[in-house]
């Protein structure tokens, strides 16, 4: 689905990534490399034909430009699969989100019908998974216990903490 709404720049950075990482791309450049040194190394080729001479700098300069063009395809395609990566994410969290409220319901539901069986249940740890999860205080307080550590330089004095 996600594939069919890749541009024409996409589609040709995702492929120019899967040559990339394969093992033919591999044996491509090994084959190159070794032609074109055995090429303007060999005695028996005349002098006139051996177009780059030692040090090589124009294999120098398409290797660097290969490797230009490469990098910035695998970006390309890693940034989108970035992209793609952060929205099923964010699926999954309102999808974790419903199914917290549904559970939460039905625990309330399960209580009720208890109540009204007469049967008594005094549990704490149902009765807090009972209550709605507030995604507007979940949410800082995660990012707070997710925040990395600040390293202090040495020598320096510690940091007063921060007010939250």
């Amino acid at each position: 689905m996600e594939s069919a709404k890749r541009s024409w720049a996409e589609r040709v950075s995702d492929l120019v990534t899967r040559f990339g990482g394969s093992l033919p791309f591999f044996y491509l450049h090994v084959g190159w490399f070794s032609g074109w040194l055995l090429w303007q190394l060999s005695p028996r080729v005349p002098p006139e034909l051996q177009f780059d001479p030692m040090p090589f700098s124009l294999l120098n300069l398409l290797v660097a430009l290969e490797a230009v063009l490469l990098s910035t395809c695998i970006l390309m395609s890693q940034r989108r699969q970035d992209q793609l990566a952060d929205r099923r994410t964010h699926l999954d969290l309102q999808i974790n989100l419903l199914s917290e409220q549904e559970n939460s319901k039905m625990l309330a539901m399960l209580a009720a019908l208890m109540r009204h069986q007469g049967l008594a249940l005094d549990d704490p740890e149902v009765a807090a998974l009972q209550e709605a999860t507030r995604s507007a205080v979940l949410v800082p307080q995660l990012e707070q216990a997710l925040e990395p550590p600040i390293e202090e330089e040495p020598g320096s004095l510690p940091r007063p903490p921060q007010a939250s």
